[in-house]
């Protein structure tokens, strides 16, 4: 009895070929996946930035109708977001209270809540230089300075997300 064990725990074994048909198949995936791995990496990279954006575009929108009060600016209630090209990155984007009352982001006087920088090697344009969205309780009114249309791009591709009227964001 001994000995019939013995056979068939050795008779369980890869052969050779086994393993050389596995590695072949283990090679051939990887040649297949690996140069596809970057280009995943980027087009992740700017999906991720976009749904930021636009969840970033909502957040200041869900500020203004809470009459979240700044420290800075007591009374004011308006929250914005605003993009500027700043050179050739153009890939920071702030919220802020508007404490001016002007509508548009003034440094100094608004009270800067975040800098936002999108993904590595993702940046935005837009139809001119400057572009404000300003949420103005209690609806929110939505107040926007500029075209509201933000281009996200990288090697990947590019997304774009826009701003109506009424506040409503949508990622294209």
């Amino acid at each position: 009895m001994y000995n019939k064990q013995m056979k068939t725990f050795f008779k369980k074994g890869f052969t050779l070929v086994e393993m050389m048909v596995i590695l072949f198949i283990i090679i051939i995936l990887s040649i297949i996946v690996l140069p596809n791995l970057k280009p995943s990496k980027a087009r992740l990279a700017l999906e991720r930035s976009a749904v930021k954006l636009a969840q970033d575009i909502r957040w200041a929108q869900q500020l203004a109708m809470s009459a979240r009060d700044s420290e800075q600016c007591p009374g004011h209630y308006s929250h914005g977001i605003s993009f500027s090209h700043y050179g050739a990155n153009n890939n920071k984007y702030i919220i802020y209270v508007n404490c001016a009352g002007n509508q548009a982001y003034q440094a100094g006087w608004d009270d800067l809540l975040e800098e936002i920088s999108l993904e590595d090697g993702v940046i935005f344009s837009l139809s001119g230089s400057t572009l404000n969205i300003l949420f103005t309780p209690p609806q929110p009114t939505t107040v926007i300075m500029g075209t509201p249309v933000i281009t996200l791009r990288n090697e990947a591709g590019t997304k774009r997300v826009s701003v109506n009227g009424a506040g409503s964001v949508t990622v294209e």
